[in-house]
């Protein structure tokens, strides 16, 4: 988190010999102190964003029924009621299944997507990340970040992205599908985060 410098002892009309003195003193170091601030106004409002998310996250996962983890895990048969994680997204389990290995989530009709509107906190701290739907990526790195969006979402799929490194050549590959209708690699804002909800192949993606 980042560090405020303390102020000295401001020019007061109740002390006027000392006034002059604590007015030299005191005024050269507001220019820097706004800075720090700023920065920690920054980085507070961040934690606190993925304080959020981590709660609903954890809410809304706690709510997933029969959780069984990630699919490519299973084997053998699997009885309803179970739910997992696969490519990103989480799937409920519409009908018993004989052989769990011979039916791919998003392939098969034996499983429906599970729309949580939580997102999970994810740091980066690598120089790159292709990022799953739900993901709320912290992007910690001090070097620039290429991030990549979900390569096949669906419909209300959302993501959101922080860049708290404060970098200014951080960048967002949405990849096949628009984001706001412009199409290719755009870079981010310093220290603004902000959410993405894909609506559908024609549109791409929109701000949210």
């Amino acid at each position: 988190m980042p560090i405020t410098t303390i102020l000295p002892a401001p020019p007061s009309m109740a002390d006027p010999a000392n006034f002059d003195s604590r007015a030299d003193a005191f005024l050269p170091q507001l220019t820097p102190w706004q800075a720090e601030a700023n920065a920690l106004e920054v980085n507070v409002n961040a934690k606190e964003a993925s304080a959020t998310a981590a709660a609903a996250a954890a809410s809304a996962s706690a709510s997933l029924t029969a959780f069984k983890g990630n699919w490519s895990a299973l084997n053998g048969a699997l009885a309803m009621p179970a739910s997992v994680r696969h490519d990103g997204k989480f799937w409920a389990l519409l009908a018993p299944l004989a052989d769990v290995t011979a039916a791919v989530p998003g392939s098969s009709a034996s499983w429906a997507a599970i729309k949580l509107s939580a997102t999970i906190v994810r740091e980066i701290t690598t120089a790159s990340a292709t990022l799953a739907a739900g993901d709320h990526a912290v992007l910690e790195y001090a070097g620039a970040i290429a991030i990549t969006l979900p390569t096949s979402p669906v419909t209300d799929d959302y993501i959101y992205i922080d860049p708290e490194n404060g970098r200014t050549d951080n960048t967002v590959d949405p990849g096949a599908y628009p984001i706001g209708g412009i199409s290719g690699v755009f870079t981010t804002s310093p220290a603004i985060g902000f959410g993405l909800k894909f609506i559908s192949p024609a549109k791409g993606w929109r701000t949210a």
